[in-house]
């Protein structure tokens, strides 16, 4: 099970990873945006904006020119393999 909290460090370490790479990119901007609705959401509407964040930044980052350093890109690897999907129950694979 992943907690709530997992999700958010990591997207907060990659946020702060871009930042401190000077990294002012759609994706950085998308990836902020992102956590700080994560933050502030529970239960289904957490899953459904994280789910969104999935479904999305992969399109939003192949459209920037950002290349990620080896942090960057272990971070965003963790946060897709966070990806459980393809049903419903989603949701209650997140510990809150």
């Amino acid at each position: 099970m992943v907690s709530k909290s997992t999700i958010i460090g990591t997207m907060q370490k990659l946020d702060i990873a871009l930042k401190i790479s000077g990294e002012s990119s759609e994706l950085s901007l998308y990836i902020n945006q992102t956590l700080e609705i994560l933050r502030k959401s529970e239960g289904v509407a957490f899953t459904g904006a994280f789910q969104q964040f999935l479904n999305k930044a992969p399109i939003v980052k192949s459209e920037s020119t950002i290349n990620f350093n080896d942090l960057e890109n272990s971070l965003w690897e963790e946060l897709f393999s966070m990806r459980q999907l393809g049903n419903n129950l989603w949701g209650s694979s997140i510990g809150w």
